[in-house]
């Protein structure tokens, strides 16, 4: 008999170094659903469906989204964020030349607490995600 979790671990193993932009999409969806998404369910669905790589890059956030959230989702991007519309969400772009890394958060919480690239670097951008799209 086949576990969902057979193989979790592998797959599962980068999320800790460069799964920061995909946990920030998750948190997105389940901000739209007003309910928990499935880790378990979403790594295999985006591993086998080539939204992210090995590394955990995410390679079509608007796919992910409308997987997870059923509805068509857009991206724009802009160095600003005001108040946003209804089913409009935002992940902040940051970068720190020192270190050469990127880093994606929301803008009330990181699931990365104390990381260096906030600390030390800059805002780029925001991601503005619209869920529901036309």
């Amino acid at each position: 008999m086949q576990s969902r979790y057979d193989n979790i671990q592998r797959l599962l193993a980068k999320i800790d170094e460069y799964g920061c932009f995909f946990l920030s999409l998750l948190s997105v969806a389940e901000d739209y659903l007003v309910k928990k998404v499935d880790l378990v369910d979403t790594v295999r669905w985006v591993a086998e469906n080539g939204v992210i790589d090995k590394d955990y890059t995410v390679l079509d956030d608007c796919k992910l989204l409308t997987y997870l959230t059923g509805k068509k989702t857009t991206k724009r991007v802009d160095v600003k964020c005001g108040i946003l519309k209804e089913n409009e969400y935002s992940i902040e772009k940051w970068y720190n030349a020192a270190t050469g890394y990127n880093h994606f958060k929301r803008r009330y919480f990181d699931v990365f607490h104390n990381g260096r690239t906030v600390k030390e670097g800059i805002l780029m951008c925001y991601y503005i995600y619209t869920i529901g799209a036309k």
